[in-house]
């Protein structure tokens, strides 16, 4: 039973850092495997980028897939946790959910079926129904894809510590996610080269995924889908707004140098 779990925002001069979310999950990981009682979620600020994982920097041919993105207007950047490339922009929801995990008692897949749950109590008012199985042709895919219809409309990753476990969360809320998808396969094409590595990169096909614009016939705003899914939070933690100055400072330098590092070894 979490005591206290906190709604951390985003100081002005983070806004426009690609890299806070990933320092931010981080260093409230830590802080809450030490205290053992707490939880966190915060909302990632839209930023037009490709998300890539540690194993898409693998490629045969990186650098010119890199490149492909940088043209197409989608600079990207490496996260912790694990996974492939997924696509942000502003028709895109990222958010992550941070909680303690005393030795460990929340499993891998028992973590992914509490966003699984959040996310379909979200929905059920719009009457679709979520479900979550692989959709192997779509970027980034996993067994714990969330699905409507059969169509991926969003994708799940954790980070685990001793004590504590973050899960992630890209959800399509709008735009053109077909372009999305288009985008990510030519990134594989160009990354692979000639000679396709199975099993270890998608196969994307563009129209596996949706958004939730093109199955309800409406916008759901992210300012709408935030405030929604805060007030769902608020029934299922004693959420507070949390204060960035709580947090060790030396702990989020270490945290954005080491995150930074991240990104080099290539040309990110």
């Amino acid at each position: 039973m979490l005591k206290h779990f906190y709604l951390f925002s985003y100081p002005n001069d983070w806004q426009r850092e690609g890299l806070a979310p990933f320092v931010l999950d981080d260093t409230l990981l830590h802080y809450i495997s030490q205290r053992q009682d707490s939880g966190a979620c915060h909302f990632w600020p839209s930023h037009k980028r490709v998300i890539l994982g540690a194993m898409d920097k693998r490629l045969p041919y990186f650098e010119d897939a890199i490149l492909s993105l940088e043209k197409a207007g989608y600079p990207p950047v490496v996260r912790t946790a694990g996974g492939l490339g997924v696509v942000d922009d502003p028709g895109v929801l990222n958010f992550s959910l941070l909680l303690a995990n005393p030795h460990q008692k929340i499993s891998i897949d028992g973590a992914y079926e509490i966003m699984l749950d959040l996310i379909r109590s979200w929905l059920a008012p719009y009457r679709l129904e979520v479900t979550h199985q692989e959709v192997p042709d779509s970027y980034c895919p996993g067994s714990y894809d969330l699905t409507v219809n059969g169509k991926k409309i969003a994708g799940l990753a954790q980070r685990r510590l001793s004590h504590a476990v973050g899960i992630m969360i890209y959800l399509s809320l709008s735009g053109k996610q077909e372009e999305r998808g288009q985008l990510m396969r030519n990134f594989y094409t160009i990354g692979q080269g000639n000679e396709p590595i199975k099993g270890t990169y998608p196969a994307i096909d563009p129209s596996s995924m949706t958004s939730i614009e093109n199955l309800l016939g409406l916008t759901i705003t992210r300012e709408q889908a935030i405030d929604q899914l805060i007030s769902l939070i608020s029934h299922r933690w004693p959420l507070q707004e949390g204060q960035m100055d709580w947090l060790d400072p030396d702990r989020l330098y270490k945290n954005w140098q080491k995150i930074s590092r991240r990104q080099k070894g290539s040309k990110i």
